[in-house]
């Protein structure tokens, strides 16, 4: 099985604020952010359609795990 490397992001307050109110999702693995408006903010281990892993998560769920942070 291949590993992946947690990639974190820092984005400012407004961005965060825009992916939340759009529905995207955060892939911790090549670091895409999917901008299809159909990620809910509790998702975990969806596919991410750049690397075809299943390694996107909400955006709020994400900043839950720790994988964004707001500067």
């Amino acid at each position: 099985m291949n590993k992946i490397k947690i990639k974190r992001m820092n984005m400012s307050e407004n961005e965060y604020r825009s992916y939340c109110n759009n529905d995207d999702g955060y892939c911790v693995n090549c670091g895409d952010i999917t901008r299809f408006g159909m990620t809910e903010p509790d998702a975990r281990r969806y596919p991410c359609d750049e690397c075809g892993k299943n390694t996107v998560f909400g955006i709020e769920e994400s900043l839950l795990c720790g994988y964004i942070n707001i500067e």
